[in-house]
């Protein structure tokens, strides 16, 4: 995949294409990409807090398949593009060796908790919203 091909689809999802993308990956193997060149023909903004959360949570079931030497971006240091049909917004966050586009269907997504709740437990156990373990005999 070239710059070219980048621009493109760029250009198209501006136009009002790719109306269910949520996220794109593109990863490069031998030639680098040109972030200034892929750019230059697009209006984009820098991040602003007042405009989108810089957490993106992709809820994507092909998350799981991205390769392990992809690290999850920092959409913080992204630059974003609004589509004046919708005024949709889309983060780019362009490496040398990767891509990476997120469509903000919720510009402000709720934060998850990502420590266990340990003390709750008991409490969700009595209010029955989580059933105890049972072994099964073997026959």
């Amino acid at each position: 995949m070239k710059n070219n091909d980048i621009k493109k689809f760029l250009k198209l999802w501006m136009a009002g294409r790719f109306r269910r993308l949520d996220y794109l990956l593109i990863t490069k193997l031998y030639t680098p990409f040109d972030p200034e060149n892929i750019l230059f023909e697009f209006n984009t903004m820098p991040f602003d807090e007042s405009r989108r959360s810089a957490m993106y949570i992709n809820k994507t079931a092909m998350i799981d398949f991205i390769p392990a030497n992809c690290k999850q971006s920092d959409w913080s240091k992204g630059v974003d593009i609004e589509r004046e049909t919708d005024s949709m917004l889309a983060t780019i966050v362009l490496e040398r060796d990767q891509i990476h586009f997120c469509v903000w269907k919720d510009r402000f997504p709720k934060q998850v908790s990502t420590t266990p709740d340990y003390n709750g437990i008991p409490k969700r156990l009595r209010e029955g919203m989580y059933i105890p373990h049972r072994t099964i005999p073997e026959l």
